[in-house]
């Protein structure tokens, strides 16, 4: 049972992950919180900057998730609450990384073994600048 638990707290701390958010450009604005969008209608430019009228309004930045189609829900997700109607500049950088755990086993006799469980998983970090088409406020 105890090895069990061992387990359950590694794979935990396995699938931590972060989102930060810095606002930027405020300073110019009136306002400093804009309505939220609707995340599905946030668009990810990768190699190209949108060719019309926007604001930059913040930098997003996902840390630490291993599958590639969480990574775009959560910038969306995060950039909608924000505002944002898009993300520029976005790029996506992936480490890969190991985990070692020591796992103690006891049977019923009180003999105890430990040994060392190593994990290796492929982590991508994600950031891109937030922007306001047409500078639209609240």
């Amino acid at each position: 049972m105890k090895s069990l638990i061992a387990l359950f707290i590694f794979s935990t701390l396995i699938g931590c992950s972060s989102i930060e958010i810095v606002d930027t450009g405020y300073e110019t604005l009136e306002r400093k919180e804009f309505s939220p969008t609707n995340p599905d209608n946030v668009r990810i430019y990768r190699s190209m900057t949108p060719q019309i009228s926007y604001i930059e309004i913040g930098i997003v930045t996902v840390k630490g998730i291993s599958k590639l189609n969480e990574i775009y829900s959560n910038i969306r997700n995060e950039s909608a609450t924000k505002g944002a109607d898009a993300v520029i500049e976005f790029n996506i950088e992936s480490e890969e990384v190991s985990t070692t755990s020591m796992v103690t086993s006891c049977n019923a006799n009180g003999a105890c073994s430990t040994h060392a469980h190593t994990s290796t998983s492929i982590q991508h970090t994600a950031s891109g600048t937030l922007i306001k088409i047409n500078g639209d406020k609240k």
